[in-house]
């Protein structure tokens, strides 16, 4: 089904439809030279073209030449690693690119292998096994190349091979079976590769071994394999298809230009050949149907057709974007083969056949079953709803509606008055207003009824009735309280169940209500006035009491009884909207946009859905019964297709350049593409970031918006591609947050780089308070005395928390041992019974607790998860100690995840260890033990809990003491002395509570909730 509507598609191509509009690249555009022979489209979205002045690299929007790295050297391969590198063969070497550092880098190839030396490099495929295949015209024969190791391993000869190398198969990263190339004696060489060793070839079509006759080709032919096997050629023979099992082969001409001759071939799509001729364009040929069937070429200059006819290289990415180097000087075409939702009915080709200025439409009607009417500033226009044939029926100017009558007539609204057209001949007959009025610009006409409709012109409002002998009668409209007849009337609405009509007068910005009486006449019965200048009034989906008015400043949504109402505002003016069972249109200055009927719009057409950006007005749009809607603009008209999705062509968000202080930095850029972030050491107080969204379609059709937390206040919007400046940043830690929109304003993707800004000593607030202090100090010299003596104070204070802070080390260092004497007996036990892989998983995990105790006990507090993450360690080491005869959790509220908590180090783990000890560790079933920790928040106060269900206090005393006292612990005793320690010095409360419970004890721990200061 896809190929039939691309074959569809391909077919409108043929017949001159403009649904590919190709895009060209040249010196204009930033080509550093016309002459091109590459083309290769990356994973990040980048276009590189090889051209005889450098290498470039294309975004879509910008071209960047790399003239100084690759200056001088032909670039005849590029190819990409599964890590993003490319590797580009030159008549210079081979070089690698790395996208992270910007950076070419000669691979320095061993000279003593078979005398490789820098030179013409091809390469030409990369394996499963990460092995680059090249080959090396000056020796002649094959090579891989470890990309990881770059070691380099002779393959094969190649006396009878030629620069141009293909293999099979084309996708890479896959084992290598086959290596094609054209035979420097005229033919086709064949080489099978089995295990990695390549088998002697096998040659076709040459003249020196057919018995029939055969295809002769020129040194310039190329080929495309379709399996390991069948394989297409291209040469002055035209199109050929070989099968290397029987030797058998087809020819095919192309049908459009039977002299043509094959430059280049291009496998894309399912059974899909891109075929670069000279003379004969870009064709595209179907492998499966063996068929031709779609041709570009030069047609006239304009935008619609491919730049030359004598196409040198064909690249198409699986976006479906064709890139077309082209001989001549004419530099590069470019356009999209994917199926797009909007289709161009009526443009640039079909009105200069007509031999009109241009193709603006400004009026469309349906006429017939599969006909369309267009007004345009020169006349009506009749044209097939799949845009050909098109046909000038008359001359009126300047037409601006279009209304059937019935399937003979229409209404045609234009600059010179209102006139009756014949669908079929445009006859055109003139319909004069009433009484004194001249025959002026009418600007819209609305059917109020079966043969009635509401006219609209600069010189005022008129209701109209054709009778069935085409006769005719006005009824002006009277607006009693303007003066004159200047109404200019834009905008009307009929409710027809209601026989209510709601119009807009620009002169005062006036909302009218006529109803209409039985004689059939209006009468206008309300009027309110709003600060808005409106286009169009139409109703609201589901909401039938209210209308739409669309305006300069967004959508006026108001109710129909009281005429008030309420703006939403829109990016972009409004001239129109129009709602369907499925889609809520806006028609804008700016372009076409989806939305949901609240004014917030959710998709923008761009050049990569076939619509070109445009004035659309309501009078140029229509929809057929439930089917397709037709939009007119001075781009001319398109159709709407809502069931094809294209293929974005759009890459991901790419970071191009990095400077700092005004000067490129690679390291720093590299930094941000792996993760990390920017530093900024004194003196680089400033730096800019280049970001683009690669899209050679549309790239305008993309935004960015940043902004840099705890600097900025808001965030700042930009195009495609972004320049990202900050100057003078204070010091301190930011973190830059930058987002890539569409133009609906869908967020594409998000990075999140953190910024880290040191600043010179002279620049900070310490300093600026250093010199306050120092003058006021000089001024206060009387005040010495005071002074020394705070000072003195203040240094007794000092020493005095130094005490606390000694005693409170010391009584932390009591603790360590603790810990080594029990897990050591463990780690004996092990060694002792022959379990050394125990032992060594026992002794990593003690020595990661080890070194958590000695780093906190350096601390006074420590954070909250990082004592859980050594209670944690601890508990399972002596759950392991003690054969798994217990089981335990660690419970914390997600309260305190939100801030960062500390806790005095190693303080709740005594408790942890009487639970175990004195506890667990006698229950006569092991596996009913269980020992829980809850953490929560109460007030100002953290509660810590230790539950087990051990064999309780009263028990675990009698036996102990029938224990040594040498094996008594002292956890608890120094634990009572580090919280008198710490009351002390807190000025706070910490209170512990043991209670009996059956089964088991409970310990409650009452800490004080403490914050970094």
């Amino acid at each position: 089904m896809r190929l039939f509507v691309l074959v569809c598609l391909f077919c409108c191509v043929l017949t001159a439809s403009a649904d590919s509009r190709f895009r060209h690249l040249t010196v204009e555009n930033g080509l550093p030279s016309n002459t091109t022979d590459l083309i290769f489209r990356d994973s990040r979205g980048f276009v590189w073209i090889g051209t005889n002045a450098g290498l470039v690299r294309f975004d879509g929007s910008r071209t960047r030449t790399y003239l100084t790295e690759l200056a001088g050297k032909s670039i005849n391969a590029i190819h990409e690693d599964q890590s993003g590198n490319l590797w580009i063969g030159t008549g210079g070497g081979l070089f690698r690119y790395t996208y992270t550092r910007d950076r070419f880098t000669l691979i320095q190839l061993p000279a003593g292998l078979t005398g490789l030396t820098a030179g013409w490099i091809a390469p030409f495929y990369i394996d499963n096994q990460q092995q680059l295949w090249f080959f090396y015209p000056a020796k002649w024969a094959v090579f891989t190349l470890n990309i990881r190791t770059l070691r380099v391993l002779y393959r094969s000869p190649g006396t009878e091979l030629t620069d141009r190398l293909i293999p099979y198969p084309q996708q890479p990263f896959q084992p290598l079976k086959v290596i094609y190339s054209r035979s420097d004696q005229g033919g086709i060489v064949k080489r099978s590769i089995r295990n990695g060793q390549v088998l002697q070839p096998e040659l076709f079509f040459n003249p020196s071994s057919v018995k029939r006759p055969a295809p002769v080709f020129s040194f310039s032919y190329w080929l495309v394999p379709e399996n390991d096997s069948i394989v297409w050629a291209g040469g002055d023979a035209g199109l050929i298809r070989l099968n290397t099992a029987n030797a058998q082969f087809r020819q095919f001409r192309p049908a459009l230009s039977p002299t043509g001759t094959i430059n280049h071939l291009t496998a894309f799509g399912d059974h899909q050949l891109a075929v670069s001729s000279s003379g004969s364009g870009l064709l595209l040929f179907n492998t499966k149907t063996r068929r031709f069937y779609a041709r570009f070429s030069v047609q006239r200059a304009n935008q619609l057709s491919i730049a030359g006819d004598n196409v040198n290289r064909t690249f198409v990415d699986s976006a479906g974007l064709i890139f077309c180097s082209l001989n001549n000087g004419r530099g590069v075409s470019y356009t999209s083969l994917q199926p797009t939702p909007f289709r161009q009915v009526y443009g640039q080709l079909q009105a200069a056949n007509l031999h009109l200025p241009d193709e603006t439409v400004s009026a469309v009607c349906q006429a017939g079953a599969t006909g369309l009417l267009l007004g345009t500033p020169y006349g009506l226009v009749s044209v097939a709803q799949t845009g050909h044939p098109a046909k000038r029926l008359n001359r009126l100017p300047g037409i601006t509606s279009l209304v059937p009558v019935d399937k003979f007539f229409v209404l045609a609204g234009t600059s010179h008055g209102l006139f009756l057209a014949h669908t079929q001949t445009g006859q055109p007959t003139p319909l004069p207003f009433p009484g004194h009025f001249p025959a002026d610009q009418v600007f819209a006409i609305v059917q109020t009824g079966p043969g009635s409709w509401w006219i609209n012109t600069y010189y005022g409002a008129f209701s109209l009735t054709l009778h069935p002998d085409r006769s005719f009668s006005w009824q002006p409209i009277d607006f009693a309280d303007i003066p004159g007849a200047a109404v200019v009337n834009t905008a009307a609405y009929v409710d027809p169940e209601q026989r209510t009509m709601f119009v807009l007068s620009e002169y005062g910005n006036l909302i009218y209500t006529f109803r209409r009486t039985d004689a059939g006449r209006w009468k206008r019965v309300a009027k309110q006035r709003i600060d808005l200048l409106g286009q169009q009034i139409t109703s609201v989906p589901n909401a039938a009491d209210s209308l739409n008015l669309a305006c300069g400043q967004g959508i006026f949504r108001f109710h129909k009884q009281t005429l008030q109402g309420k703006l939403y505002r829109t990016a972009h003016p409004l001239n129109g909207i129009l709602t369907s069972d499925r889609h809520t249109w806006y028609l804008s200055t700016n372009g076409l946009y989806q939305g949901n009927g609240q004014g917030h719009l959710v998709r923008y057409f761009t050049g990569a859905d076939g619509i070109r950006p445009g004035n659309y007005i309501p009078a140029a749009a229509m929809q057929e019964t439930g089917k397709r809607w037709f939009f007119g603009s001075p781009a001319g008209l398109f159709a709407y297709h809502p069931a094809i999705k294209p293929t974005t062509a759009t890459g991901h968000p790419q970071l191009t350049r990095m400077s700092i202080a005004d000067q490129a930095d690679a390291g720093q850029m590299a930094a941000i593409l792996t993760g990390n972030g920017i530093t900024l050491t004194p003196g680089q107080e400033d730096f800019l970031l280049d970001w683009v969204i690669p899209d050679p379609i549309a790239p305008a059709s993309h935004t960015f918006r940043y902004r840099l937390d705890g600097y900025d206040k808001s965030w700042q919007q930009t195009g495609n591609p972004a320049t990202i400046r900050y100057t003078n940043l204070p010091a301190g830690d930011f973190l830059l947050l930058v987002e890539a929109r569409s133009a609906s304003g869908q967020l594409q993707a998000t990075r999140r780089i953190p910024v880290q800004v040191t600043v010179a000593f002279t620049k900070t607030r310490w300093y600026r308070a250093l010199l306050v202090f120092l003058l006021l100090f000089t001024v206060s010299l009387i005040a010495w005395l005071r002074i020394r003596i705070w000072r003195d104070e203040q240094a007794k204070a000092e020493l005095a928390r130094l005490q606390t802070e000694t005693e409170l080390r010391a009584l932390r260092a009591q603790i360590n041992p603790h810990f080594v004497f029990n897990c050591m007996n463990t780690i004996d036990a092990y060694i002792l019974t022959d379990r050394n892989r125990q032992a060594s998983r026992f002794l990593q995990r003690f020595s990661k607790l080890i070194r958590l105790t000695l780093e906190n006990s350096e601390s006074r507090l420590v954070a909250l998860s990082q004592e859980i993450r050594l209670l944690d360690l601890y508990i399972g080491l002596e759950a392991e100690r003690f054969n798994n005869l217990f089981r335990y959790r660690i419970l914390v509220s997600p309260e305190l995840n939100e801030r960062p908590y500390q806790i005095p180090p190693l303080l709740v783990q005594p408790f942890v260890e009487n639970a175990i000890l004195h506890g667990l560790r006698h229950l006569p079933d092991p596996s009913t033990g269980e020992l829980t920790i809850t953490i929560r928040l109460a007030g100002e106060t953290m509660h810590v809990c230790i539950q087990d269900n051990g064999i309780g206090r009263e028990a675990s005393a009698r036996l102990n003491a029938q224990r040594p006292e040498a094996f008594r612990s002292m956890g608890m005793h120094v634990t009572a002395g580090r919280i008198a320690v710490y009351q002390q010095l807190y000025r706070q409360a910490i209170r512990v509570e043991t209670t009996d419970c059956a089964p088991g004890t409970r310990v409650d721990l009452w800490l004080p909730a403490l914050l970094p200061s």
